[in-house]
């Protein structure tokens, strides 16, 4: 004879079975909210990074010898009003120009290509 009654048994298989299908289902909507973040942050930085692009500033920077001269204090002004963590810049040869926060400029090979960016801070 078995300890548990069939009632118990089948009480406690329900149970687990709601357990694991309730676990299953937030993990999946935790997933899916994550990516779908992801995906619009990315899209809002792209949306930006183009409204840049062709602004006069960042012509007029890459015109002249220093363009960090110029391009710092843009891209501070528009890591305010755009709510961005940092902004950088890169040449038409795809070399990285200003990375303000973290003050240091290298070379990418980012040529005709668009990249976002995660970053912990």
């Amino acid at each position: 004879m078995h300890p548990w009654s069939i009632a118990r048994r089948l009480f406690v298989g329900q149970l687990m079975f709601v357990v694991f299908a309730t676990m299953l289902v937030t993990w999946a909507v935790f997933v899916h909210n994550r990516d779908t973040v992801f995906n619009l942050e990315q899209d809002r930085m792209l949306h930006t990074a183009r409204l840049m692009e062709g602004e006069t500033e960042v012509i007029r920077a890459y015109s002249s010898d220093n363009p960090t001269e110029i391009l710092q204090p843009y891209s501070l002004r528009i890591m305010k009003s755009a709510n961005l963590a940092f902004a950088t810049f890169m040449d038409t040869k795809g070399t990285r120009g200003l990375t303000p926060d973290l003050g240091h400029a290298d070379s990418s090979t980012m040529l005709g290509k668009r990249e976002s960016e995660g970053w912990q801070g």
